[in-house]
């Protein structure tokens, strides 16, 4: 590994215009389970049919009986240390954007300024009924962490978060693919690269664009890219002393 770290760490040192990716597996070493590897939420018997959006909109009931354990994971984690690596690239000028597949927030709390979270957040709440947005408050997160329904003031209608369900279109896809086409380094970080369109940013990238991916797991790309990684994220990115 200290060969492909090595290779990482001059590959940064000579960007200009870093973009990385991010996605569950930057989290996992926060607590909070990822979706698709050997530990993750669909091994622990729930459906990805869950997490579509007309599931939700049939029986929204299941998905907070699921969702209501995870969410309370997401608000007692606190950033892990590539979070903090990347906020770290960013204040060097040398990091523009993270592209985030991720829900949890933890690239803001981390202290990220340029985040595009194309699946959405948690901090917003809107009614499928009258369209009512709510920002998060203390009675929202009670009701969500417990698992129940939480709904509109307004009308009764049940909120949903603020995040892009399967069967929904993901926010601010055009100008990821403009970060990642100006790029001279993509770095992928905890991302699968198996979940449209997000799997396809990569292929965006400039030709003369280098590609860097750190993951636990292989990914389609592992092939294309000038380092791949897959070691625990946060341990590789210890040795590069950043921090």
């Amino acid at each position: 590994m200290r060969e492909s770290l090595d290779k990482l760490m001059d590959l940064i040192q000579k960007s200009r215009f870093l973009v990385a990716i991010t996605g569950a597996g930057i989290s996992t070493n926060a607590g909070i389970a990822d979706f698709r590897s050997s530990n993750g939420i669909y091994r622990q018997g729930v459906s990805e049919e869950l997490f579509r959006i007309e599931s939700f909109r049939q029986r929204p009931e299941e998905f907070y009986r699921v969702f209501g354990p995870l969410y309370a994971t997401i608000q007692k984690a606190n950033p892990t240390y590539a979070h903090r690596v990347l906020r770290r690239l960013e204040e060097l000028g040398r990091l523009k954007m993270t592209i985030t597949q991720n829900i949890d927030g933890l690239h803001h709390r981390a202290g990220s300024q340029n985040v595009l979270e194309i699946h959405g957040h948690l901090r917003q709440w809107d009614c499928m009924s009258c369209r009512n947005v709510y920002e998060v408050e203390d009675w929202i997160e009670a009701t969500v962490v417990a698992g129940e329904v939480p709904r509109c003031k307004s009308c009764g209608g049940f909120l949903k978060p603020h995040v892009v369900f399967f069967g929904e279109y993901v926010m601010g896809l055009e100008k990821a693919m403009q970060y990642v086409q100006k790029a001279d380094l993509l770095l992928v970080i905890g991302s699968s690269l198996v979940v449209y369109p997000v799997a396809g940013l990569p292929s965006y990238r400039n030709e003369d664009a280098h590609l860097a991916i750190l993951n636990k797991d292989a990914t389609p790309i592992d092939d294309e890219a000038d380092v791949v990684i897959h070691e625990d994220i946060d341990e590789a990115l210890k040795q590069l002393g950043f921090l």
